[in-house]
């Protein structure tokens, strides 16, 4: 029987690749004392000479590697950072129905709804992270019962991750800050 698979995603554009890859085998170190696999699509890419061209290609590349995967681990941890490429795969993965794990360390990305609503759970680290993970996979729960469980898991992440009231000005200008 084979491991369970675990895609892998964070932020890629603008960072060395040596140090991205380098988390890539940090936390497929950590995945595997527990016993589950990782996929890494950056390691996959073999033009890293330039910037992406062939955008594409690119992306369907990633999208096939997360396809054949069991759930998917994203770290968002970086402060004011654009994570666009996550968000892309988190949404794949939501509609492909698998769980899927983002850790977002002190950026206040917690309180986004949609991030919140894609993904299976949304934590503080990696160690919560990996946990979470681990026990989204162990449960084998079938696909209909992973939906049955949304309203649970997101009542769950509303008392980790209170709502802030504001006043209806401030509402007023958060979404005019989010557009």
């Amino acid at each position: 029987m084979s491991r369970p698979m675990v895609y892998f995603a964070r932020a890629v554009d603008g960072l060395p690749r040596d140090e991205v890859l380098r988390l890539g085998e940090e936390v497929a170190d950590e995945l595997g004392r527990h016993g589950l696999a990782m996929a890494d699509p950056v390691a996959v890419w073999t033009d890293t000479s330039g910037p992406v061209t062939d955008y594409i290609a690119l992306v369907e590349s990633d999208l096939a590697v997360l396809r054949k995967c069991d759930g998917v681990l994203v770290d968002m941890t970086i402060p004011r950072r654009s994570y666009v490429g996550c968000v892309g795969e988190l949404m794949y993965a939501h509609l492909w129905r698998k769980p899927a794990v983002v850790w977002v360390g002190d950026t206040g990305l917690e309180d986004r709804p949609w991030l919140r609503y894609h993904a299976s759970a949304v934590v503080r680290t990696r160690d919560e992270a990996v946990s979470a993970i681990i026990r989204l996979l162990a449960s084998g729960a079938p696909d209909r019962e992973l939906e049955d469980e949304e309203h649970d898991r997101h009542q769950k992440a509303e008392s980790e991750f209170p709502r802030r009231e504001c006043s209806g000005a401030e509402q007023d200008d958060s979404r005019r800050d989010q557009r």
